[in-house]
């Protein structure tokens, strides 16, 4: 027993239907984007109009984006009463430091493993994925009595040190 079906003519999906559509949801797309992006960004922007503002009319329960006129009054104080610059050249030679050593030591790294094969290739690999699985807050006090011990509480290389024993930029 056989069944014949007839096929039905095939039709044109209508152009503009699917321009509108194409068309709407770039529009949502791009509405969401720029609403996320504004999420974003609005914390900072609200902390440097605040900058601009005396203490007193800081904390009032009227929220306004104008502008302030306490900027360099508000600047001076900080520099009065905080180390500002010395924290400031502290945070950069951290991070740059702490920066360019981790690129040049983990693309080295990464390269070693990518493209030499020697004996305990596997197991060192391992050893770095397994570490990687560990939660760093685990050897924040290790960490601490070992640079205790040797006497560098309070410098930056107990700093750039924590981070060069990480293994996750070598990927």
């Amino acid at each position: 027993m056989n069944t014949t079906t007839e096929r039905l003519p095939y039709t044109q999906p209508k152009e503009w239907l699917s321009v509108t559509f194409n068309w709407i949801g770039k529009i949502l797309f791009h509405t969401v984007l720029i609403g996320c992006a504004f999420l974003s960004i609005f914390p900072f922007l609200w902390s440097a109009i605040l900058s601009t503002r005396l203490r007193e009319h800081i904390f009032t329960s009227d929220i306004s984006l104008k502008l302030g006129g306490a900027l360099f009054e508000n600047y001076e104080l900080l520099t009065e009463a905080l180390p500002f610059w010395t924290s400031m050249m502290n945070s950069i030679q951290v991070t740059v430091l702490g920066t360019v050593t981790s690129i040049l030591f983990c693309a080295m790294g990464g390269y070693a493993f990518a493209v030499y094969t020697f004996r305990g290739k596997n197991a060192i690999f391992a050893t770095m994925l397994a570490s990687m699985m560990v939660p760093p807050v685990l050897g924040l006090i290790p960490y601490y009595l070992i640079i205790q011990f040797l006497g560098l509480l309070d410098t930056h290389l107990a700093i750039w040190s924590r981070l060069q024993l990480r293994p996750l930029p070598s990927f």
